[in-house]
């Protein structure tokens, strides 16, 4: 038998780095009954830029969610917050 993950709470994050419903989220925290925590954010084929459409797909349901250490995701948000490329780069860098 496994252990199932057990969620206590889920944050979503948006397209501006806030909180938000599910169906608008680029990022989500998800805590667990345990402690402990998993951070996901989206991707297709890249991390996803939502401010620049010539990279990514413009069609949303082709992006996922992945899970990724607390360095990208709190880089990712950075991003959408300040739209500084940079920090995005940065995210995918430490991914691969």
């Amino acid at each position: 038998m496994y252990n199932e993950v057990v969620k206590v709470s889920t944050q979503f994050y948006g397209i501006d780095g806030k909180e938000c419903d599910e169906s608008l989220a680029l990022a989500k925290i998800v805590t667990t009954k345990t402690g402990n925590i998993y951070r996901y954010v989206s991707f297709c084929r890249t991390l996803n830029n939502p401010y620049n459409y010539n990279t990514g797909d413009k069609n949303k349901s082709t992006w996922k969610l992945v899970k990724v250490n607390e360095k990208v995701f709190k880089l990712y948000l950075k991003f959408l917050t300040s739209h500084n490329d940079m920090y995005l780069l940065n995210a995918f860098r430490i991914m691969n």
